[in-house]
Formats: structure tokens, C-alpha cells, sequence
């Protein structure tokens, strides 16, 4: 390897001593001439150690070889990928550097970096608060109803939220013609509530609850306790208690056989059946033959109607109070009449006749109210109106 100029002429010189002894004084001067062009170009061209490339690979210096021309030149050094790579990188910041020569540019540069920045930044915030106000929407049971549109992503119909919901239980026990002006027999009828009570704020942790119970008299015969929710709903017939909730579930009480409610007692007949929205109202029609029926309605717009046989409830048929909601509400639109209000269930029950009938009341701009029936057809699997408060010919 060649290290340097004058490691370079002491070996020119050597060579020439061992193959030309002995030779004439114009050859060694016209050898001599020759390596001083030859010097003049390298030095020219820069040191041959100034073309020489130390490389690191694996902890280990190595000189790259400098390749030399006929007459003496250096060419350019034998270059590897490592070499390669390193001056692709060198390239790079000498282009940046010579950017960085330019005030203006470099300016302009900085103004367009900052400017992705503070859009960057101002992206990111706006995708944050529509997160929050998704997730607020989301947490809210019932939403505004606009430009006439209802589906049961948008609405949730509202449930009973009273501290206290009480039904009369009813007996067998008939009250005789000659005790009908009797207040103690008056007073002595059995009557089922439930009291809601919120949770302490006192910084203990506890659960809301309701006190389910049955007083004859004013005098407590029995209770119960349904905890981590609220009462929304409660009904009875001759045999049946049943019970809505909060948090969507419906709770089925039976009494004894043989003394009804006179007996002042309840026990739960059936684990909750989960529905999966808050109860908004249930109706029992009478029991026949030791059967009844038993329509629920959800706040998802949601009604299931259950047969009650002694063996236990069966699901008879279900659908939605929606599609009436809706085509009332449009109603009110195309009469201008809408006043920002959805329609409200006032109530469903079965019929003598065993047909579902439902009712619903929409509050007008004209400081009155609208009402309409409607009667559900299950050949049809939907909802035919039957009566219209603001329609005189239907």
C-alpha cells in the first residue's frame, strides 16, 4: 500500500537502481523527469492518503486500496455498499448545508414546517372534543327529535322516574252491602308500592335500591329489596305482581293460591328476565281461567306481549311503537303543527277482544294536544290507526 509521495519515489528509485544499474545519465534524467510529472499530478490532485477511505466494519480499521495510473496518478478509491451508503448520507447534508446558505429559503422552509405543525395540533384537538361529544351524546337517555326522523338510535322514550309507584292489589275478599259505608273495612285494603331510594352522599359508597312491599291497613305484611336500580313500573291482577325496572329487567311476583293477596304475602316466582332497556310500562289483563296476558314496553320503542299460563310466561308476539310514533309526528309536521316534541305513550293494554291497542299524545304548536289510536294487527305484523283526535273523517 502506498502511504505516501515519498514512500512512493524512494520505492520508484529502487526499482530503477535494481533494473537499470549501470545505465546512461540521459535515461536516469528523463526517469527522473517523469516522476517529478508524476509528483506534480498527485499533489495536484491531492495526497494519496487524502483518497484513502477508513473504514470501521466490525469493530476493525481498514485503509481502503487507491488504485494508481501508468504514470503514476491516483485514481479514484475502490468503493464497497458500506462506502456507498456512507456517501449518499455525506451527499445529503451537503445539499442540506448548502440549502442552509440561502436565509430566505431556509425562512420559508421553517414558516411551512411550523405551519404542518400547528395544523397537526389543530387536528388532534378538534378529533378529541368530537370524541367527547359523541361519548356526551351517547350517555343521554333521550334525544331531540329533528327534521321529522325517529329511529332507535335517536330516540328513547322516557320511563317513570317518581320516588314512589303504587298499585291496589286485588282480593276476593268482596266488601259486603251492609260494611260499604265501614271505614274499617275500607281501610283494610292491600296495596302494593315501591319507594326508590338514591344512593348516600355522604362519600360511603352504596347502591340505589327499591323497597318493594305489601301493606294491608297502612300496616306493613311484606317487603322486598331489588337492589342497584330503580322501580319504574308496577302492576297486578288477581295472581300476578310484576315489576319494572331500570336497568331493563322485569321482576314476576306470585301469592298464594288459595287466599290471594289477602294472604298480605308475595315471593318471587322467576329469576329477572333481562329485556335489555328500562321498562316503561306494563299491563295485566285479567286472569281467565288461570291465564292472562302481559304486554311490556321498553324505552327502545320495543313491546313484547307474554301469555302467563300456570306453567310459567311464553312470549306470544312482539314489534315496535315506533312506526306509529313516527307517522304521528310527521302528521304534525305536514300540519305545521309540530311543536319540537316527540309523541308520548299515554297507553297500551290488551283489549277484551284480545287486540293490542296503543295511544299516543303529541303537544301542538297551538298550546293543545293530539291524540290518536291505533290497533295492532299481527296478520299484518303492523300498526292500523283507528282513531284521531284532529281528524273528524277518518
Amino acid at each position: 500500500l502506498i502511504e505516501n509521495a515519498l514512500q512512493f519515489t524512494m520505492e520508484m528509485e529502487t526499482a530503477d537502481s535494481d533494473a537499470d544499474n549501470g545505465s546512461e545519465p540521459s535515461k536516469s534524467a528523463a526517469q527522473m523527469e517523469q516522476r517529478n510529472i508524476s509528483l506534480g499530478n498527485v499533489a495536484a490532485s491531492g495526497s494519496i492518503r487524502d483518497k484513502q477511505v477508513v473504514s470501521t466494519k466490525k469493530g476493525k480499521k481498514r485503509i481502503a486500496p487507491v488504485l494508481l495510473t501508468g504514470n503514476g496518478g491516483a485514481m479514484n478509491n475502490v468503493t464497497t455498499d458500506e462506502d456507498n451508503g456512507n456517501q449518499q448520507r455525506n451527499k445529503k447534508s451537503k445539499t442540506s448545508n448548502e440549502q442552509s446558505t440561502d436565509p430566505l429559503e431556509n425562512a420559508l422552509n421553517a414558516a411551512e414546517a411550523a405551519a404542518s405543525a400547528a395544523e397537526g395540533v389543530a387536528a388532534n384537538a378538534t378529533n378529541v372534543e368530537n370524541a367527547r361529544v359523541s361519548q356526551k351524546q351517547d350517555q343521554q337517555p333521550t334525544v331531540t327529535v329533528t327534521k321529522g326522523r325517529l329511529s332507535a338510535g335517536e330516540m328513547r322514550i322516557p320511563y317513570n322516574t317518581s320516588k314512589v309507584i303504587t298499585t291496589d292489589l286485588i282480593t276476593t275478599n268482596a266488601v259486603s252491602a251492609s260494611n260499604v259505608f265501614d271505614t274499617d273495612e275500607r281501610s283494610s285494603k292491600t296495596v302494593a308500592d315501591c319507594v326508590n331510594s338514591a344512593p348516600l352522599s355522604t362519600g360511603v359508597s352504596s347502591w340505589p335500591f327499591a323497597t318493594l312491599s305489601i301493606s294491608r291497613g297502612g300496616v306493613r305484611q311484606w317487603k322486598d329489596i331489588i337492589t342497584k336500580t330503580a322501580c319504574t313500573s308496577i302492576v297486578a291482577n288477581e295472581r300476578i305482581l310484576a315489576v319494572g325496572t331500570a336497568n331493563g329487567c322485569l321482576y314476576l311476583y306470585g301469592t298464594s293460591p288459595t287466599l290471594g293477596w289477602e294472604s298480605g304475602k308475595a315471593f318471587r316466582a322467576f329469576p329477572p328476565f333481562v329485556l335489555g332497556s328500562p321498562v316503561v310500562a306494563i299491563n295485566l289483563s285479567d286472569a281467565v281461567c288461570n291465564e292472562s296476558e302481559m304486554v311490556v314496553v321498553t324505552s327502545d320503542g320495543g313491546f313484547a306481549v307474554y301469555k302467563l299460563p300456570s306453567s310459567g310466561p311464553k312470549l306470544h308476539y312482539k314489534g315496535s311503537i315506533f312506526p306509529p310514533m313516527q307517522q304521528m309526528l310527521l302528521s304534525s309536521i305536514s300540519a305545521n303543527q309540530h311543536s319540537g316534541n316527540q309523541p308520548k305513550l299515554v297507553r297500551i293494554q290488551i283489549t277484551e277482544s284480545k287486540r293490542l291497542m296503543l295511544v299516543l299524545m303529541l303537544p301542538t304548536s297551538s298550546a293543545g294536544r293530539a291524540l290518536q289510536g291505533f290497533v295492532y294487527n299481527r296478520d299484518m305484523e303492523s300498526w292500523m290507526l283507528v282513531a284521531d283526535s284532529n281528524n273528524f273523517l277518518l
